[in-house]
């Protein structure tokens, strides 16, 4: 783009300078003066990194970054609690096992009812960490990818307006007689080869179509690390509830790839079906299930491996092995990234066969302890049995946007289970549990 621009701005000198003496200052002045918008609009994009001046272009991006800054806040306390709950819960259950001897039938009661709650506020933990993974993961998405659509929306422009004011410049030259029709044809063939779209292309050639990796932080649990001392089997049994977990939410992922997928080639195939937007749009959700999808295969694949490592299991492959990176805080918990290159995060075949993977993993689960189970759909919702205490009818419709809301349409009947302070109802619909916005049901 550079390179067409500056030889534009330079010819645009040499004539004014070359025919200077021909015409009169009636003349020169209207080349002069746009020029000089030339410059000006030169300038202004070149400083449009000062902050004041960028306010309009990166608003949206500010916007994405600040919702991906609290994801991530989020996601790391959220893990930390996994990790100080997960240590309490060990430490419980070893203390369970050192003390029951000299005990009463009572005091072991007490003890065996503290581990219990101790358990169940860690599956707990570690369902919401689970969770606000993903929501960091969908922000990390908008946020890259609003970036992008702002800075080509911003070429797009100047480069629009840079053609607009070359075409206004060739129109104040063509009519200044034969004097200058050599210049005018010089300048008609770059008005009539400006191509923003070609440019763009042009663009992304030279600097190659790899691009930055993303970097996708992947789920990392207390039980996946060895350097934590936990009892073999409540290890084992841990990381199957997270396999068993990602699993599903894979599952789901992949059916709505599906979907889009299928929507893509109906807009392949009939061009006409649907406009520019809504084509790119289509797209655009395509590579972002795609990405949700690597980072729960990848965080899958790092888990199984250590639970085969603890089974003696042949070592799992994957083709993501090689780009998963880990490194420790000051506190000794690991963060792992995933950093895919653009061309293998957009195959969408892996060749992972998660589904072999999880049953094999709970094929050799040994129950040994009652109280331990997996996370079951149901636990995912609520962990108490729900108590009904209303009714209401849908007044409009509302698609959810999180996992944990419901999607409801008027004259759907709900069975509200608890209505929170904050303006959202928590309720069942077809056996689905989720909140939704009170202002759009009626209670009857």
């Amino acid at each position: 783009m550079s390179a067409r621009r500056i030889p534009s701005e330079r010819a645009v000198n040499r004539q004014v300078e070359l025919y200077g003496n021909v015409v009169g200052s009636s003349v020169r002045t209207p080349l002069w003066i746009f020029l000089a918008i030339l410059r000006r609009f030169h300038e202004f994009y070149n400083a449009v990194n000062t902050p004041w001046e960028r306010n309009f272009i990166v608003a949206m991006v500010d916007k994405s970054l600040k919702s991906l800054t609290d994801k991530r806040t989020e996601e790391s306390k959220a893990k930390k609690q996994c990790y100080v709950h997960a240590k309490d819960s060990e430490k419980g259950e070893e203390n369970r096992n050192d003390s029951s001897k000299g005990k009463t039938e009572k005091d072991k009661q007490k003890i065996e009812k503290k581990c219990d709650q101790m358990r169940k506020v860690l599956r707990k933990a570690d369902k919401e960490y689970c969770e606000l993974c993903e929501k960091a993961e969908t922000a990390r998405q908008e946020w890259e990818f609003n970036g992008s659509a702002q800075l080509q929306g911003l070429d797009e422009e100047r480069l629009a307006k840079m053609a607009e004011h070359l075409n206004q410049y060739n129109c104040q030259l063509s009519s200044m007689g034969p004097g200058f029709q050599t210049s005018c044809d010089r300048l008609h063939e770059s008005v009539i080869s400006v191509d923003i779209q070609a440019d763009l292309r042009s663009i992304a050639q030279q600097r190659g179509s790899q691009g930055t990796p993303p970097e996708q932080i992947l789920l990392d649990c207390y039980a996946e690390d060895l350097q934590f001392t936990m009892n073999a089997e409540r290890r084992k049994n841990a990381l199957q509830n997270y396999l068993l977990y990602l699993r599903q939410s894979l599952e789901r992922e992949k059916k709505g790839k599906e979907g889009v997928e299928k929507l893509v080639g109906v807009y392949r195939e009939r061009p006409n079906f649907a406009d520019q937007d809504a084509q790119e749009d289509a797209k655009q959700r395509l590579c972002q299930v795609m990405f949700m999808m690597n980072f729960l295969e990848a965080s899958h694949f790092k888990i199984a491996s250590v639970l085969a490592k603890l089974e003696c299991q042949p070592k799992l492959e994957h083709k993501f092995a090689k780009y998963i990176e880990t490194q420790r805080d000051k506190q000794g918990i690991p963060t792992s990234v995933l950093r895919l290159p653009i061309n293998i995060a957009l195959e969408g075949n892996s060749g992972y066969d998660v589904t072999s993977v999880t049953v094999g993993a709970l094929a050799n689960q040994t129950q040994s302890d009652p109280y331990e189970e997996p996370f079951a759909e149901d636990e995912f919702e609520d962990y108490a049995d729900p108590h009904v205490v209303g009714r209401c009818r849908a007044l409009y419709d509302y698609d959810a946007s999180q996992t944990d809301e419901l999607s409801i349409r008027p004259g759907d009947i709900i069975n509200v289970y608890d209505k929170q302070m904050d303006g959202w109802w928590q309720g069942e619909k077809n056996g689905r549990v989720g909140i939704f916005p009170a202002s759009y049901v009626e209670e009857i």
